[in-house]
């Protein structure tokens, strides 16, 4: 209930790279892209020396998925990461 009001929000901080630049959430192709097993958080791959090594597919999918069906709308993003934590907490 305290996090409504946190819906209607933009993207903040870190969702720029996360999300909106990064070609695996936004890319086209198949929704089970192989290079989210491949590329860190940010959509860097593992194996290059830049890369952050910070490995989050399952969050990256979720991204991905959000993008497939609703787009850059952060309204979407703040309503299933909303529904992902009361899940887990009720879990």
């Amino acid at each position: 209930l305290c996090y409504l009001n946190s819906l209607d929000g933009e993207f903040a901080y870190d969702d720029g790279a996360a999300i909106v630049k990064n070609k695996d959430v936004t890319g086209g192709g198949p929704i089970l892209l192989p290079a989210i097993w491949e590329h860190d958080y940010w959509g860097q791959p593992l194996a290059n020396s830049s890369s952050h090594k910070s490995f989050r597919p399952l969050t990256t999918l979720s991204f991905r998925l959000n993008h497939h069906f609703y787009g850059l709308h952060p309204y979407s993003y703040h309503v299933v990461n909303l529904l992902l934590h009361l899940t887990i907490s009720f879990l």
